[in-house]
């Protein structure tokens, strides 16, 4: 390495370069720079000297050797990693001091070593440049006041702004204080006055370190200050691509491919800016006096990020001077731009808390009015509940006293009809007689088979209605109970066929409930089928169930009317079915019976083309342990009451037509084969 020594022995031989512009500096050289400077009345006294690339201190160590009127030389040391205390003067820039009266003549010889500039940043070549004290020093006080004034304000910023986060937990104040240290570092280690010389050797990565930052952290702060959930597609994935690839391509551009000479801080964080912008535009749910006030705080950086991109696209074309001169205006303006910049922001999120602040008052408010109502409901539904349960309970008790005088009735009139006294009146007056009776006892029978569904339905609301399972052969049930509307299908000339796919089959069922079931459809299907008709009674087993199939070939059943049709006391309103003068109350006691059995009932029909009822009933063996296995089915009570009435046989002449009907409903008289 060539010391002082060596280059005033060899300097003869050496090749000077007066072309200061041709000389760019690169990484692990020394550099000498010589020049000879000549007394005059203009320049006399000390003097400052400066070697500098125009804004930046770009080596570590400069040695400066000064020979006055070809005497000994003397020794000065300043440079980046040189302390304060070791430079001429203690001050951050490399500035050293020479003493030149009219007539005397100095050579000055600098020794540069350790160019700390990275590649990425372009360099304007090493000048020696002369310092007016008086217009430098004055000049860099109000710089340094400036600097610290500014400096001073964004740390107070940042400090109150990261306490806030700590104590809030709002993830908006964290980003906002991480916005303002990225200008922190910028303002101390980016700028042409630094208060911290000392830590000048970390300037370059603190100030990239300031431009990753500042875009990064002002992007998640607008996500945050615009409310973007994290199911939005840009907080899933638009921003955190975005943030990587613009990491990725600086760590790229920076450390492994310096040599480009491209300022990438400035053109990738362009990106990042453009989507914090659309994602302000995108904000629509948004108070429009809330984005109106970000788009005023963010005018600085629309202008920053403008004149930049055209002081670059200068340099492209060769025009330093002008993209100096943008720099410049930029660095003049940038401070109070990003005051104001922060002051807006500032107030901006003051702004956004309260609105959000209301917004959560009246959201509890509505959350309040909504409980109450909730309560008042409930209340509602509590008394709702409690007049049911009357209504219920006296609805039910009604219906047994229903009952009791309709059995009386009706066994009144199988002790008129059969009194000894019928044999002293006449043939007329006993017919008349007769016909009365009749009438009074196929009118009484209906109306009790419908207080007793009544009273099943009352008995299945009030959860009192339980299915008593036990063991039997259901083929044979099924056949039974289906056999006995044979005569009534007969009589209305309608042919009721019935068929298994079994011959047998063993489960537990509850015997009442399905005779119940059984009875109602197939008096449905033979109500509703006209004469000449056909009414099927189908039994087979699918899988783990056993399914009953109950078809006619009557009026149907128009498709607005069948979701309706298991709702209580409903009845399609048309002429082909209200003939019938049904109540409502057989379809929807079927539907719960068999749910109460755990089955399921569906059925099709199409007006015109009958009806179709299919009820699946899982096949299982778990009988209920306190009925007797060996009980036999007895038709009289409440299985007698679902057997063909009256009401569905053909009348001629105002009397029963088969006066062995009589006999097999009387109350006194069980079926019989």
């Amino acid at each position: 390495m060539t010391t002082f020594e060596d280059l005033l022995v060899h300097q003869e031989d050496w090749k000077w370069d007066d072309d200061i512009y041709n000389i760019l500096p690169k990484k692990d050289k020394v550099y000498w720079m010589k020049t000879q400077l000549i007394g005059t009345n203009i320049f006399n006294g000390e003097q400052i000297l400066r070697a500098h690339d125009v804004s930046r201190e770009v080596f570590d160590y400069l040695d400066i050797y000064i020979s006055k009127n070809k005497g000994d030389y003397s020794h000065q040391r300043t440079g980046v990693r040189v302390p304060l205390a070791e430079r001429p003067y203690k001050f951050w820039a490399n500035f050293f001091k020479i003493e030149l009266q009219d007539s005397d003549t100095l050579d000055i010889y600098i020794r540069l070593e350790g160019w700390n500039v990275p590649s990425n940043y372009p360099s304007r070549h090493i000048r020696l440049i002369h310092i007016d004290p008086s217009s430098v020093f004055p000049r860099q006080v109000n710089e340094a006041a400036k600097t610290w004034f500014y400096g001073g304000f964004l740390i107070s910023q940042f400090v109150f702004f990261l306490f806030l986060f700590f104590i809030e937990k709002d993830r908006i104040h964290f980003y906002f204080a991480t916005f303002i240290l990225g200008f922190i570092l910028n303002f101390f280690f980016a700028t042409n006055y630094r208060p911290l010389p000392e830590w000048d050797i970390y300037r370059y990565p603190l100030e990239d370190l300031s431009l990753l930052i500042i875009p990064i952290a002002f992007l998640k702060f607008t996500q945050i200050y615009f409310n973007y959930g994290a199911a939005s597609i840009y907080s899933k994935k638009i921003i955190p691509i975005t943030i990587f690839a613009f990491i990725s391509i600086s760590i790229l551009f920076k450390v492994f491919l310096p040599g480009l000479n491209i300022p990438v801080g400035s053109i990738v964080e362009i990106p990042l800016y453009i989507i914090s912008f659309w994602l302000a535009i995108r904000a629509k749910e948004q108070p429009l006096l809330l984005k109106t006030i970000w788009f005023i705080g963010m005018t600085p950086v629309i202008f920053l990020i403008f004149g930049q991109s055209i002081g670059y696209a200068f340099r492209l074309f060769g025009m330093e001077d002008i993209t100096l001169l943008l720099n410049i205006i930029a660095n003049e303006y940038m401070y109070n731009g990003i005051l104001f910049l922060l002051t807006v922001f500032s107030l901006s999120i003051g702004y956004r808390k309260n609105l959000l602040k209301k917004e959560k008052e009246k959201a509890l408010e509505q959350n309040l009015k909504d409980q109450e109502t909730i309560i008042e409901k409930l209340e509602q539904t509590n008394k709702l509940e409690k007049m049911d349960k009357v209504k219920t309970r006296f609805f039910t008790n009604i219906t047994h006293e229903f009952r009791t005088p309709l059995t009386v009735i009706l066994g009144m009139t199988d002790q008129l009809g059969s009194g000894s006294w019928t044999a002293k009146i006449s043939a007329k007056e006993k017919e008349r007689l007769y016909n009365g009776l009749d009438l009074i006892n196929r009118n009484g029978q209906k109306l009790l088979q419908l207080i007793n569904q009544l009273l099943d339905l009352s008995k299945i609301d009030s959860a009192n209605l339980k299915a008593n399972y036990q063991l039997k052969e259901v083929v044979s049930f099924v056949q039974y109970v289906g056999e006995s509307f044979e005569s009534l299908a007969a009589r209305k000339s309608i042919r009721l066929q019935i068929y298994n796919e079994m011959e047998e089959l063993t489960m537990a069922v509850d015997e009442i409930k399905l005779q119940k079931v059984i009875s109602n459809l197939l008096s449905n299907a033979i109500k509703f089928t006209p004469t000449r008709g056909k009414v099927t009674l189908h039994l087979s087993q699918q899988n783990n169930f056993i399914q009953i199939k109950i078809k006619d070939t009557g009026e149907g059943i128009s498709e607005a009317a069948l979701p309706f049709i298991f709702d209580r006391f409903y009845q399609a309103d048309n002429t082909l079915t209200r003939k019938g003068e049904g109540t409502g109350v057989g379809l929807a006691l079927v539907k719960e019976l068999v749910e109460l059995m755990e089955g399921t009932i569906n059925v099709k029909s199409e007006l015109g083309k009958g009806a179709e009822f299919v009820v699946l009933l899982p096949i299982h063996m778990n009988a209920n342990q306190s009925l007797a296995s060996s009980e036999e089915i007895d038709l009289t009570g409440e299985q007698a009451d679902l057997l063909p009435t009256p009401d569905l046989m053909v009348v001629e002449n105002n009397h029963v037509a088969d006066t062995d009907a009589e006999v097999a409903l009387s109350n006194n008289h069980k079926p019989h084969l």
